[in-house]
C-alpha cells in the first residue's frame, strides 16, 4: 500500500515539476515598429517602408523565435532568429519584404522557446497602405484618359 502512494505521489510531483516547467508566457513587448532598433510602435506603413517587429522576451538565455508573416490574401511568410545572448530586444522583419509587400492589412504571429523548455507567442497586425504620390500621379494620368473617353462616347452618341 505504501509503494503504491509513493509511486503516485512521486508520479504527481514528476508530473507537477514538467508542467510548471515548461511555461507558456507571452513577450513582455511585441510590436510592430518602423526599422530596426526602434521602440516606437507604428500601424501603418506607406508601400515604400519596411515593416519590423519588434520582441522583447521575457528573459536572458538561449532561445529562437519564429514568426508568421499573413499577408491581405492570407499567403504566410516566415521570419526566425535563434541564439543566445543578454539583449532580450530583438527586431525582424521579412528579408524578401520588397517583392512579397502587399497593400491592406497584416498580422504576425511568433513563438519564442527557450532551451529551458519555457515558451510564448505573440499576435499583432498592422496595415500597408499605397503612397498618396503614387495615388495622386495615377489619378492625374488617368484623367486626360478619362475625359477622352467621355468626349468619344458623347460624339458617338450624338452622332
Amino acid at each position: 500500500m505504501n509503494k503504491k502512494i509513493t509511486c503516485f505521489l512521486s508520479t504527481l510531483l514528476l508530473t507537477f515539476t514538467i508542467f510548471t516547467h515548461n511555461a507558456s508566457a507571452s513577450f513582455d513587448e511585441y510590436k510592430i515598429v518602423g526599422s530596426s532598433g526602434s521602440f516606437v510602435e507604428k500601424t501603418v506603413f506607406g508601400f515604400d517602408e519596411t515593416p519590423y517587429l519588434y520582441m522583447r522576451l521575457p528573459a536572458n538565455g538561449k532561445s529562437f523565435t519564429g514568426s508568421f508573416w499573413r499577408n491581405p490574401a492570407a499567403s504566410a511568410f516566415y521570419a526566425s532568429t535563434t541564439g543566445s545572448t543578454t539583449d532580450r530586444n530583438r527586431w525582424i522583419t521579412l528579408t524578401d519584404w520588397a517583392t512579397v509587400k502587399k497593400v491592406g492589412e497584416w498580422e504576425v504571429n511568433s513563438n519564442y522557446f527557450y532551451t529551458t523548455g519555457e515558451t510564448g507567442f505573440g499576435t499583432t497586425s498592422f496595415t500597408v497602405t499605397p503612397e498618396p504620390l503614387a495615388m495622386t500621379l495615377f489619378l492625374i494620368g488617368g484623367a486626360p484618359i478619362a475625359v477622352n473617353l467621355y468626349r468619344k462616347k458623347k460624339n458617338a452618341a450624338t452622332v
